[in-house]
């Protein structure tokens, strides 16, 4: 998704402008190196993945001791930030849970982002690195909506990312710390209309 940046701010003034963004309805921002990132509105492919991926992994996690937030919960890395607003996120039951102006979420255990070619710098660089300032994040994924792509970065403990890529819809997306694997053809069932089978609207 393309991004505008604005001004610099302090942490004290993001948070005060995302209060009253909230207020008035408009949009959440991220906010990275005292610099506040609007973001704009998905497009259709997005919101099918995301609902997509929200669905099936809160299916699985029932029973579990996780629940899963949508792209409203504001994460923060790091006492100063950055802050952002992952496309999904899985959290412990009961999470971490500061109180400034709104919610931030502090202990994410998986985040994912569904990228266009407009974020995938910022995807696969930036957040890659502040999502690794978190400690409680056990696996950060990157889903492509041009093509059936998983980017999967999973780490144990202190341990650096491990890196998998998975493009065959056959294959699957696992999450050891949470007990849960996603076939690709569900994260990808209905993205790409135009290779759905036909389906008969005859009447009986």
């Amino acid at each position: 998704m393309a991004t505008v940046f604005l001004r610099k701010l302090t942490v004290d003034e993001y948070l005060d402008r995302e209060q009253a963004a909230e207020a008035a309805g408009g949009r959440p921002c991220e906010f990275v190196n005292g610099k506040v990132r609007e973001m704009p509105g998905a497009d259709w492919r997005h919101n099918v993945l995301v609902g997509n991926l929200s669905g099936a992994i809160g299916q699985r996690l029932r029973g579990k001791s996780f629940a899963v937030c949508g792209s409203q919960m504001r994460i923060r890395a790091g006492s100063a930030g950055p802050f952002y607003y992952p496309d999904v996120t899985v959290s412990p039951v009961p999470p971490r849970i500061a109180q400034e102006r709104g919610q931030s979420l502090l202990d994410p255990v998986v985040i994912v982002e569904v990228t266009s070619p407009s974020a995938e710098r910022i995807d696969r660089r930036e957040k890659l690195a502040s999502y690794g300032l978190i400690e409680s994040v056990t696996d950060y994924v990157i889903v492509a909506q041009d093509v059936a792509r998983v980017d999967h970065f999973s780490r144990e403990g202190t341990r650096d990312w491990q890196a998998m890529v998975e493009e065959r819809l056959a294959g699957k997306l696992s999450f050891s710390s949470l007990g849960v694997e996603l076939p690709l053809a569900e994260i990808y069932d209905h993205v790409f209309p135009e290779d759905d089978p036909p389906q008969d609207t005859k009447e009986v």
